[in-house]
């Protein structure tokens, strides 16, 4: 119950917003670090000891206010997905992201001690913890992928899957989701499911699929002491269900010796596929990891408290899933972008026509969109 406690008040702390003093990172008091002044309430429930419930309030309020930092650089699902991850590595370790703390106003309040603070939150420190515990992998290394090999063994069509249960067992061990929608359920061949429109592959439900063919043909019985050999190919194609990109091509051969015929051509299927994927995992993680996901770059930049502004506006697109800050600096802020459907030049389209900023695009493609902030409209 802890951690769902923990999640609801990540969850929370992304959509309040609290009053923010700077404007943009500035040097702490010492100089020696990059912070964010922010001002954020703790709450505590009143005991006979008012001394303890002050320092849970303020406690309460130090957490909230690197919450409030931390929302801003990871998406509200990683948030949610790694509660325990955050807990142990950052909000169980505030004091160690707070710098300095003023308290603005306390007292009592029905049942409750309420306190609210200006804090300089060491977001520099915070930034680089949220980068080395990596806390979006499901973003990229969970997606739903789904698979369509067409198998012949002797050059017959075959109603097996060998190879393609081999390269989803390398890809489920790596971490990613099978999808339970087959293409071939809604398809009736692979250039159909190339040629479709966005919309209709939205029903696929899946991010990734993995396209090819197997075949299998017996090579020799001689000389193998009464064992049959049989050698395989293996080719195929790994692409974004919503761009179509290919992600990577494989071609594959191998070979597989057993009692009888059935059984070598299944083992040589096998053994392509394992060979095939020893890397592939991994591979595809790194194209993801570095493409999957767009990213918005935003210049002038007031403060932190307007990039917060500025993300709601964006996640609110009707293309857009979640979006986060992967980089922040002076006056420049590099948001990445979880699309639904459609491309990232849409969304710079939509960012002209918002009705919270008014923005100016000075370049656009298909992974990266650069756009200057004019001015906020009052609401």
């Amino acid at each position: 119950m802890r951690y769902a406690n923990l999640s609801f008040s990540l969850i929370i702390s992304l959509f309040l917003v609290y009053g923010c003093a700077s404007s943009g990172p500035k040097k702490s008091k010492s100089g020696n670090y990059k912070v964010e002044i922010v001002e954020s309430e703790g709450v505590a429930p009143l005991t006979s000891n008012v001394g303890q419930d002050r320092k849970n309030a303020i406690n309460d309020a130090q957490k909230r206010a690197v919450e409030s930092v931390m929302g801003v650089y990871v998406s509200a699902e990683s948030l949610v997905s790694k509660a325990k991850l955050v807990e142990d590595n950052i909000t169980s370790q505030t004091e160690g992201f707070i710098e300095d703390y003023k308290i603005i106003k306390e007292g009592k309040d029905d049942n409750f001690y309420r306190i609210t603070i200006k804090a300089w939150v060491r977001s520099e420190d915070l930034s680089k913890k949220i980068s080395q515990m990596d806390l979006s992998p499901d973003k990229y290394g969970n997606p739903l992928i789904s698979f369509w090999i067409d198998e012949k063994v002797d050059d017959k069509s075959k109603n097996t899957n060998i190879a393609e249960l081999a390269l989803m067992k390398a890809f489920v061990d790596a971490g990613f989701v099978v999808s339970d929608h087959k293409p071939e359920e809604y398809y009736k061949s692979r250039s159909t499911l190339m040629n479709d429109s966005l919309e209709n592959l939205e029903r696929l439900k899946t991010d990734i699929v993995v396209l090819g063919d197997a075949a299998a043909t017996f090579n020799t019985d001689q000389g193998l002491g009464g064992l049959v050999s049989y050698r395989a190919n293996l080719s195929f194609k790994i692409l974004m269900t919503a761009s179509r990109e290919i992600i990577t091509t494989k071609n594959e051969v191998a070979s597989g010796v057993d009692i009888n015929k059935s059984a070598s051509s299944k083992k040589a299927l096998e053994n392509v596929a394992m060979k095939a994927s020893k890397y592939l995992p991994v591979e595809v993680q790194e194209y993801l990891k570095e493409r999957a996901f767009p990213t918005l770059v935003f210049h002038n930049i007031k403060d932190i408290s307007q990039l917060k502004r500025l993300i709601r506006s964006i996640k609110v697109f009707p293309t857009v899933q979640d979006a986060w800050v992967k980089n922040y600096s002076g006056n420049m802020a590099v948001i990445a972008a979880n699309l639904k459907r459609g491309t990232l030049e849409e969304v710079a389209k939509m960012l002209e026509i918002n009705d919270n900023f008014e923005v100016k695009t000075l370049s656009a493609g298909k992974y990266n969109v650069e756009v200057e902030l004019i001015s906020e409209k009052k609401p």
